[in-house]
């Protein structure tokens, strides 16, 4: 037998295994990524214009798929700013099976005894910025606005329930 025909074989077949194991492992790191439950969010409390510090900010959701809840919370600062990290999970069956996704998002202040809803939105899908697509969430929450609908997507019927206005970048 030919050595060098011995040498071609193994290669072809390698290379048949890897170039069917490939998109397998693309798919992989795919359904590996994680979702994103609840985007990055800041904002400024204030009430009457004045920036209030130690206000209790607190944030939950509800993401259905998993029936999966989840609280923390923040303090606003001297300014009356906070911040809260993007909440993400893993799912390989949620990437898997189709579904509409239904993260249901609030924020609540809480202030000398006093409770404020400053945000409560149903997020139907999984993109890190996807609440509203090309805005980040920067908000404006002045306690003594009073609680309304502030539609963000006229043409898609998009808004949030909350006294805080979400503010342009």
């Amino acid at each position: 037998m030919n050595p060098s025909k011995m040498i071609q074989r193994p290669s072809l077949a390698l290379l048949s295994v890897l170039a069917f194991l490939l998109p397998l492992m693309a798919s992989a790191m795919t359904f590996a990524k994680p979702l994103t439950l609840f985007s990055a969010i800041d904002g400024r409390v204030t009430r009457a214009g004045q920036p209030v510090a130690g206000a209790r900010i607190e944030r939950s959701y509800l993401w259905h798929w998993k029936d999966r809840r989840g609280k923390d919370e923040a303090l606003t600062d001297s300014r009356g700013r906070f911040h809260f990290d993007p909440v993400t999970d893993s799912s390989f069956t949620a990437r898997l099976v189709p579904h509409e996704p239904l993260v249901q998002q609030t924020l609540v202040i809480r202030l000398d005894g006093q409770e404020y809803l400053a945000w409560k939105y149903s997020k139907h899908n999984y993109a890190d910025g996807g609440e509203f697509p090309g805005r980040a969430l920067h908000l404006e929450c002045e306690l003594d606005d009073p609680e309304s609908y502030h539609l963000v997507d006229e043409r898609a019927k998009l808004g949030y329930q909350g006294i805080c206005r979400l503010l342009h970048d």
